[in-house]
């Protein structure tokens, strides 16, 4: 059996699903990335899957190619992660979130029937779609709190210590560019409770970025212990600490962003 394929229908359908699904993925994985770079990872996966159709290769070789390279590539350029473990979370949410989709979608195409093949309505089934989903996940959130975002942390500098509330961003890819550690963020308030508002010794800075683009130099330092209070105790020695000017975060609920790497 034959069948006409338009190129370019399928490269817009695709780079809007792979959209609405990074997007996804970024509220469960709780990223911090930025539309834009969810765009260049969609582009890339839509071209790419565009490409691997119009090859004339073996069935088995396409589905590896898109599973293994397209898939794999996508959610690390979408999504701004390298390690093994998030890329491996990632690919975990962006299958269940992608049959998810499916099925919602194959569930408004039946209910409406004929006239879906009445003009395009496919970007509004893919909106609504989107909305139903999210809304899912809201709920799965609710229950089952997945995945962990939230925890107390204890830092320890000298005789000094205290407690903060974090939050654990896996868009935090800032890493010393000196010790090759990851950096975490702190409020100047917190740090003033764990320094005792003594003057802080050792400071030097690093370069960063934002995801508003926004470059600059950020002060941290290196203290002598840091505790993550999970469902599995962590300690860090010597972690690095980058100190943000503002004093709260989130609306003063945090005091502190974790990177995912010690998390």
């Amino acid at each position: 059996m034959q069948y006409e394929l338009y190129i370019d229908i399928f490269f817009l359908e695709n780079f809007i699903m792979d959209f609405f699904v990074l997007t996804i993925i970024k509220k469960a994985m709780n990223s911090s990335v930025t539309y834009k770079t969810m765009s260049v990872g969609a582009f890339f996966g839509a071209f790419l899957s565009s490409l691997v159709i119009c090859l004339h290769l073996q069935a088995v070789l396409k589905l590896l190619f898109l599973h293994l390279v397209v898939n794999t590539g996508m959610i690390m350029i979408g999504l701004g992660i390298r390690s093994f473990r998030e890329v491996l979370q990632a690919l975990f949410f962006l299958y269940a979130f992608s049959f998810l989709f499916g099925g919602v979608i194959g569930w408004i195409k039946s209910n409406l029937n004929t006239y879906y093949k009445i003009g395009s309505l496919f970007l509004v089934i893919a909106v609504v779609s989107y909305f139903i989903v999210r809304k899912i996940l809201d709920v799965l959130e609710m229950f089952f709190k997945l995945p962990e975002k939230y925890c107390d942390v204890t830092l320890i500098l000298g005789q000094q210590s205290c407690t903060v509330r974090a939050l654990i961003d896996s868009g935090n890819n800032l890493y010393d560019n000196i010790s090759g550690k990851p950096v975490h963020i702190i409020t100047i308030k917190a740090m003033k409770k764990l320094t005792n508002e003594k003057e802080i010794s050792m400071i030097r800075y690093i370069p960063y970025c934002t995801i508003h683009e926004e470059k600059g130099v950020l002060p941290v330092m290196k203290i002598d212990k840091m505790c993550v209070h999970q469902k599995i105790e962590k300690e860090i020695e010597f972690p690095i600490i980058g100190i943000m000017t503002h004093e709260k975060i989130s609306g003063g609920a945090f005091e502190m962003i974790l990177h995912p790497k010690d998390c």
